[in-house]
């Protein structure tokens, strides 16, 4: 068809900000779905808890 393939990234299942499953979750996605051959990857406009977003994430 030759259209992009796209997939969400950047986003968490931690409940709490500064942990290792925060940190881990948002590093690993991208790489997952670049090696699914992704070739845009958003993390906006993900449902639930993706969603979540906290003040240590921004800075």
């Amino acid at each position: 068809w030759g259209m992009p393939a796209f997939g969400g990234a950047f986003g968490t299942e931690s409940e709490k900000p500064g942990t290792w499953q925060a940190a881990a979750d948002v590093a690993l996605d991208p790489l997952l779905i670049s090696m699914a051959g992704v070739e845009w990857a958003t993390g906006i406009g993900l449902n639930r808890n993706f969603t979540l977003l906290y003040p240590e994430a921004i800075i």
